[in-house]
């Protein structure tokens, strides 16, 4: 439905800017530590690139430099790092038990 993506992209939009305000004279959403905060952001904002839509050719993040930077700060920490790995690693596994009950 054209309507609820257009009204999406432009919530996702408005939350990016407010996060890219936040995070302009600093690392962390809230005060000088890595918080729950920025845990739970960054899931969310780790899927974006999948749902963000953007001109073609064009950089999604560009008008949001602060929270492009922000996720490499959480990527870098070893319990993100594990988590990825493990959201990675249970995808294949539900891909693997798709296929399997499709018979591929």
């Amino acid at each position: 439905m054209p309507a609820a993506i257009e009204r999406y992209n432009a919530q996702v939009a408005r939350i990016l800017g407010v996060l890219n305000t936040v995070l302009e004279n600093k690392e962390w959403l809230v005060g000088d530590k890595c918080t729950y905060a920025d845990l739970s952001f960054f899931m969310w904002n780790n899927t974006l690139p999948y749902t963000i839509q953007a001109p073609e050719g064009t950089d999604a993040w560009q008008p949001y430099p602060h929270v492009k930077a922000w996720p490499d700060c959480m990527a870098a920490r070893e319990a993100v790092k594990k988590t990825l790995e493990l959201q990675t690693e249970m995808g294949n596994k539900e891909d693997e038990a798709t296929k399997a009950a499709q018979g591929e």
